[in-house]
């Protein structure tokens, strides 16, 4: 697996490029193979700007877009309601393992 952080420019060009939305996004997740699982792409600008919006750490906040993006890499999705709230409870149970919970 990669973790790689762009400009905001960057990933907007990845998400017209791969998912046809010509916008910045905070995190793209792309799917490899299950020995090598993916690659993931975090937008430092955007990171930085919701760290400020969520009022937490920027290393929360790169925490849970690396957690966000590891989970689409194993299947997970927020798209219903009852997967998204399955999503954001693991997602917080992971943060908190690695000290990164709430404050």
């Amino acid at each position: 697996m990669s973790i790689t952080l762009v400009a905001d420019e960057e990933i907007r060009k990845l998400n017209h490029r791969y998912r046809s939305r010509d916008e910045v996004t905070d995190v793209l997740s792309f799917p490899i193979d299950e020995e090598l699982l993916g690659e993931i792409i975090i937008a430092a600008g955007r990171a930085r700007e919701q760290a400020r919006d969520y009022d937490h750490s920027l290393k929360r906040e790169i925490g849970y877009l690396t957690v966000h993006g590891i989970l689409h890499l194993l299947g997970y999705e927020h798209q219903e309601e009852v997967r998204r709230n399955t999503m954001r409870n693991r997602e917080e149970e992971i943060l908190t393992e690695f000290g990164l919970g709430r404050e």
